[in-house]
């Protein structure tokens, strides 16, 4: 590793992803800004990923490997903060890939702006196939900090995902992913943008998300999926201490969690206690909030009837949801 400061530190978690992590690793090597250290994070891969980071890292001394026990995405990125010396820090999930340009053009906007953050768009890559189109002109755009995080609630430009930013490293000087839970980006990217003066966003699509037919979040519903309501009292908390002028916002967003995750359930559970098990732990949730947000103007009467069903008889959600897919079928 080159003995003078380095500016952008590249956490790389891997587990498990043979079949993908040489593709990242270049996507990485072969970036335009060249000022960086790349972290490694082996958590316990049993596929022979460790290995094939250890060959890769001796092609590049830029390039360090880390290995430790299996511990999960966010105690790997804990770990790669740590050990990391860069003046930024960039997360990239070991299965993904960057475009060329994406570090420079991150790294420059913070500059240039004085911003301790920058965005990019994402894309999706689906069986090596790219199913996104490049602007043809990239805007930009600069928020204060209540600015920034109202833009994350809305969920326009940019969303909760930590791949497609680069950030100041101080923001994570109080700042960790949750271990042992998933959702890990949900529960964490608001902190950190809660403490920027300043975040700016491109709609350059820097950052591949490529899609994997056994990625946690696109297999059947399941109990892990949950953790994010414990996530969201935190937001709820926090919000409600630190930004209430945004609580239409941040409460119609987690309405609309609240509904997608109800859907999810009622769609991908097939046994009828597991069923009422999830949804009751959404409505133990619920309780909590409800009061405030039914309280939103904004929010539509379909998803306050909705909300309210679950608040007070999850047996009715269940039989609503049963009676428009009948009607659904007869029609």
């Amino acid at each position: 590793m080159n003995e003078k400061c380095v500016d952008i530190s590249v956490i790389v978690p891997v587990f498990n992803v043979a079949d993908f992590v040489i593709p990242c690793l270049n996507s990485i090597k072969d970036q335009t800004f060249k000022n960086i250290e790349v972290l490694i994070i082996n958590d316990g891969s049993s596929d022979g990923s460790d290995e094939l980071c250890e060959e890769f890292a001796r092609t590049d001394d830029r390039f360090k490997v880390i290995h430790q026990r299996n511990g999960g995405l966010s105690a790997a990125r804990n770990t790669g903060i740590q050990h990391a010396s860069g003046l930024y820090l960039a997360f990239i999930d070991g299965d993904d890939k960057i475009d060329s340009h994406m570090l420079e053009t991150l790294y420059q906007l913070c500059e240039s702006s004085k911003s301790e953050i920058a965005v990019c768009g994402m894309g999706k890559e689906i069986d090596g196939r790219p199913v996104f189109k490049q602007p043809e002109t990239h805007s930009i755009k600069h928020f204060n900090t209540t600015e920034a995080m109202r833009e994350l609630f809305k969920g326009e430009l940019y969303r909760f995902a930590a791949c497609n930013k680069l950030y100041k490293k101080e923001l994570f000087s109080t700042v960790t992913f949750p271990t042992g839970r998933i959702h890990e980006d949900l529960q964490t990217t608001y902190k950190v943008i809660g403490q920027a003066k300043r975040l700016t966003f491109t709609d350059y699509i820097g950052y591949i998300y490529v899609q994997r037919s056994d990625s946690i979040l696109n297999k059947a519903y399941h109990e892990d999926r949950l953790d994010s309501f414990r996530g969201w009292d935190d937001i709820i908390f926090y919000m409600n201490e630190k930004f209430p002028e945004l609580k239409d916002i941040y409460l119609s967003c987690y309405a609309y969690w609240t509904a997608d995750h109800i859907f999810y359930i009622l769609n991908q559970v097939s046994n009828r206690t597991t069923k009422r098990c999830y949804l009751r732990v959404i409505q133990t949730h619920l309780k909590k909030h409800y009061r405030q947000v039914m309280n939103v103007e904004s929010l539509s009467i379909k998803y306050k009837c909705l909300l309210t069903m679950l608040r007070f008889n999850i047996a009715l959600v269940n039989m609503n949801y049963q009676v428009k897919k009948a009607l659904r079928k007869a029609s």
